[in-house]
């Protein structure tokens, strides 16, 4: 009788649920004490600052506390700190300008609230702008960002292997701008953006399951919220455009399907509305550029740059996401449809960065990382290939060496000695620093 194959104990976490959701857990709290250790993950460090943070924060102050979309109060609190400043140029419409999308303060809205009662009881500032606000906002940042990362795992375990999902999950997080952002140095837009559209594309999933008119509206809803907290995540819409398109080749454009595409762009305009109030408020227009003209040149698109400039490219800071772009192609037979569609989201992302204003401080080309749910799924695709070839074990090994490499990527950026946030990276600053970086670490 043929003895059955055990699976090594070490990595018998990759092939059970309830295990690999605590390896996850557990990930999570070693990278919260490794940050501790290297000072940066403190009380004091959680607080809003930058263009970005501040931009999308002073929705939440402005619109409890004061009931207007008049931000001079909260750019003066914040003054000398990124852009904000009360004596700015006013808008058309008399407002002072916030070009920031309005979704993200409304996730973060029950963790302000929390920072709310906390200052209540601390005595602090019952303002909307006390620390206690800053750091609950922060921890929402983080809540958010980890539900994005079980959401990865949860899509791709629906669709590869369970061990291959875990890897997967864990190898993007690790190699990619993900590692940064979930504790950045300010709250940014990225975790909440990830997390959306991580449920954007679980929803379209369950939809292509079984296509209701529920299934239709949760579309257009999880899809409007994706926009108001990133607007270029609206461009997501590809994945269940398509299948709607091809539907109607199949069959023609009957009633149904007319009734259910409407319901679709009826819940994504209802959900999207807020943003185009906010902007008739500040700008004079329902449809605007809030940056202005300038901000998106549209037939002049940077590829190139994009992917592989030494300043913050897609590839050249994270080539696993290189990787993960070529597995989406290799999907098995019967899925590839789903790895040709996520590559054209992919695509259309690829297309609104490149004529996009450049990022400015940046770990990586930061725009990408609502991607995340895509390169987890591609770079599946690819693991379910190669373990045919090599063994499970094998491959954790070999993805301990783009992990390590990342996470010193993330030390020099973290100290703000070693690389500049916002410029061109030399050879030196590239590589040879991360081993004196890891030196250094290993000496501390």
């Amino acid at each position: 009788m043929r003895k059955k194959q055990r699976t090594p104990r070490v990595l018998s976490i990759f092939a059970d649920r309830r295990a690999a959701y605590a390896a996850l857990v557990s990930l999570l709290i070693l990278q919260m004490l490794w940050l501790r250790w290297m000072d940066v993950l403190a009380l004091s460090n959680m607080r809003v600052g930058g263009v970005d943070p501040i931009g999308y924060y002073v929705y939440l102050p402005s619109l409890i506390f004061d009931r207007d979309l008049d931000f001079a109060a909260e750019y003066a609190y914040f003054q000398g700190i990124g852009d904000a400043s009360p004596d700015q140029e006013r808008t058309v419409t008399g407002k002072m300008p916030n070009p920031f999308a309005i979704g993200v303060a409304m996730l973060w809205l029950p963790f302000f609230l929390i920072g709310h009662l906390a200052a209540l009881a601390a005595g602090l500032p019952a303002d909307g702008l006390s620390p206690p606000y800053q750091i609950a906002v922060y921890l929402g940042n983080v809540v958010y960002g980890f539900a994005g990362i079980v959401l990865i795992y949860r899509l791709i375990q629906r669709e590869f292997a369970r061990d291959i999902a875990l890897l997967a999950t864990v190898v993007i997080w690790f190699t990619s701008g993900v590692l940064y952002y979930l504790f950045p140095l300010v709250p940014m837009s990225h975790m909440p953006s990830m997390f959306i559209v991580a449920l954007l594309i679980t929803t379209w999933f369950a939809w292509r399951d079984q296509p209701t008119r529920q299934g239709y509206l949760a579309l257009g809803v999880v899809a409007g919220l994706a926009a108001l907290v990133r607007w270029q995540n609206a461009l997501f819409l590809v994945l269940p455009g398509a299948d709607i398109l091809s539907a109607a080749r199949r069959r023609g454009v009957d009633r149904n399907l007319a009734l259910n595409a409407l319901t679709t762009g009826a819940a994504f305009l209802v959900l999207f509305f807020p943003q185009m109030v906010v902007w008739k408020v500040l700008y004079g227009s329902f449809i605007t550029v809030p940056q202005g003209a300038g901000f998106l040149s549209w037939f002049k698109p940077d590829f190139f740059d994009v992917l592989f400039s030494s300043r913050h490219g897609l590839f050249s800071w994270t080539p696993i996401i290189l990787l993960a772009v070529i597995g989406l192609f290799m999907f098995p037979r019967e899925k590839r449809t789903v790895g040709y569609l996520l590559a054209a989201a992919f695509a259309l992302q690829l297309y609104i960065n490149s004529v996009a204003v450049w990022v400015g401080w940046s770990f990586g080309m930061r725009r990408f990382i609502n991607c995340s749910a895509l390169f987890g799924l591609g770079l599946a695709a690819l693991l379910t290939k190669l373990q045919q070839h090599i063994r499970l074990r094998y491959l954790v090994l070999i993805a301990v060496l783009p992990i390590i490499w990342n996470m010193l990527f993330v030390v020099q950026y973290y100290s703000g000695w070693m690389i500049p946030r916002d410029d061109y990276l030399t050879f030196e600053q590239f590589v040879l620093d991360k081993f004196t970086t890891l030196m250094l670490l290993l000496t501390r």
